[in-house]
């Protein structure tokens, strides 16, 4: 078994917190933009209901991979010291 640099552990953590980060991103932008054309008019709300089974799976697995990917990472570093 090859022991692992801290480099490349820096490298893993890194790339971990930046899925994380654009996950989180996406989650702000997208529920920004949704609750603006909701907000349009009752026409648009009434859009917006009806695609809400995609709406929230989709959030949901966003926000599950900011949770897990800045939990395990927390949680390595912190293993690390």
């Amino acid at each position: 078994m090859t022991e692992i640099t801290q480099k490349q552990l820096d490298l893993r953590f890194s790339n971990r917190r930046k899925m994380a980060w654009r996950s989180f991103y996406y989650i702000v932008v997208f529920s920004s933009l949704l609750v603006g054309y909701a907000l349009g008019s009752d026409e648009a709300a009434a859009r917006v209901a009806l695609v809400q089974w995609i709406v929230l799976p989709v959030g949901g697995m966003l926000t599950s991979i900011v949770l897990a990917y800045f939990g395990v990472s927390a949680y390595e570093q912190g293993k690390m010291k």
